[in-house]
């Protein structure tokens, strides 16, 4: 097998057409240089070099041979150009596997802040219903996901709290009149309700609630998004349950949009991030991320307190 150094100095005698000239920038001797190319040419049974009084000019087969080895040099070069510059954040990129919720409700405060400080660090955000964000990240697919509960997780996955959140009901104009009081889920069983499908964190949640106040959870329609629970609600297709911040933050009631009360609010839901046990081995940008999302969780709960 050929010595890969072999290549690294032919690049450079290839670049330079003089061995001395590619000895001084490898930080080489002449000797050295001439040594390792005899060599390659034996390991490749093929002349790289005319050599003439002149100097040296590439043979077809060094012709060749530099077409493909330029382009594994210069690749490797940019690769070791782009770590060194992640290192100093400079530039880098992070993958976060995210929910719907949990990126309006908390994550996109986060990116703000957080591409302010490192503008030049690419952000991939990847939506996920929650197990389908634990099962990316396991995959290594994301560097860290930012979740709801309820989830079930693998053993390999470490989970920290971030922020808790509730969710409300609410309904469109033609239920308008349901937010005059309180009600009880029994109450309500009669009209219809829109929720996230089958496999989500919040469908479960839902159903498990509703369980627990003696009733099922049987919607008449289905939303891929929280978004469009919305949509459907404003247009009277049913109730839904959103966070309560969409209320406050996003004047649901000027779109009227209007919040249900409930005898048993729904018990509040936490926003998770998820990592995977060998944190310590990710780069640095997704590292860095994940020490301002814990400091975040740390403010919130001391503001909570």
């Amino acid at each position: 097998m050929v010595n890969y150094e072999y290549y690294r100095i032919f690049y450079y005698v290839a670049k330079c057409l003089n061995m001395t000239r590619a000895a001084e920038m490898i930080g080489s001797s002449q000797p050295n240089v001439t040594r390792s190319m005899n060599n390659l040419e034996a390991q490749l049974g093929c002349k790289l070099f005319e050599r003439t009084h002149h100097g040296i000019s590439l043979t077809p087969d060094g012709k060749m041979l530099y077409d493909h080895v330029s382009i594994a040099v210069d690749q490797l070069q940019m690769a070791e150009e782009y770590i060194s510059a992640e290192k100093d954040l400079d530039t880098g990129q992070i993958r976060i596997g995210v929910t719907e919720i949990a990126m309006n409700v908390f994550l996109l405060d986060q990116l703000k802040l957080f591409q302010t400080k490192y503008p030049r660090i690419v952000v991939h955000l990847y939506n996920y219903t929650s197990p389908k964000a634990a099962e990316a990240l396991v995959r290594g697919l994301v560097d860290f996901a930012v979740i709801t509960t309820p989830v079930n997780l693998p053993e390999t996955l470490h989970v920290e709290y971030l922020d808790t959140f509730s969710e409300i009901l609410v309904g469109g104009p033609k239920y308008k009149s349901l937010s005059a009081k309180k009600h009880s889920l029994r109450e309500l069983h009669r009209y219809p309700f829109i929720s996230l499908s089958v496999g989500t964190g919040s469908r479960e949640f839902l159903i498990q609630h509703f369980l627990n106040q003696g009733q099922t959870f049987d919607p008449a329609v289905e939303a891929a998004t929280t978004g469009q629970i919305q949509s459907m609600v404003r247009f009277d297709l049913g109730l839904g349950f959103v966070p309560a911040s969409y209320i406050t933050e996003r004047g649901l009631i000027r779109e009227q949009i209007y919040e249900i009360p409930l005898e048993d609010p729904l018990p509040p839901r936490k926003i998770c991030l998820v990592t995977r046990d060998d944190e310590s081995n990710q780069r640095q940008a997704p590292l860095t991320f994940v020490r301002q999302l814990h400091a975040a969780a740390r403010i919130g709960q001391a503001g909570r307190e």
